[in-house]
């Protein structure tokens, strides 16, 4: 009997330690996934407002990810980091096709079990190709 207590309970403890850390999975999946919808639809934006965008989408999620994290770059130009602004100078836009990259990190404790918790970093990544107007 005391046996199968404590079976269950640690079975309870591993079912509860898997959705929380899927719960943190799955929150960094959807902020992709809008990082993605922001990168494929900010052909016409600035990098100011992408961040803008980007910044937003990370606290709709609830997600610990600061501004000089989130880095935007645009074919061969040097990167924007937001917060801080290009790192190098731009050259002039040129028409036709090229990638457009978000890039942020961010790290975050998750409950495992009652009073276990761990930090887990998270590193987003979206490249699509966008047009220059």
């Amino acid at each position: 009997m005391v046996g199968k207590l404590v079976r269950i309970v640690i079975a309870l403890l591993v079912v509860n330690g898997v959705v929380r850390l899927g719960a943190a999975y799955l929150a960094d999946y959807r902020f992709e996934d809008r990082l993605t919808q922001i990168a494929q639809f900010g052909d016409r934006r600035t990098e100011a407002q992408l961040c803008t965008e980007a910044m937003e989408a990370a606290q709709r999620l609830e997600l610990p990810v600061a501004e000089e994290a989130i880095r935007i770059r645009r074919g061969g130009n040097p990167p924007f980091t937001c917060g801080k602004g290009f790192e190098g100078a731009v050259p002039a836009a040129q028409g036709g096709a090229q990638k457009l990259f978000i890039e942020a990190s961010y790290a975050r404790d998750v409950n495992l079990a009652p009073g276990y918790a761990r930090r887990f970093s998270f590193n987003p990544s979206v490249e699509v190709w966008a047009r220059v107007y």
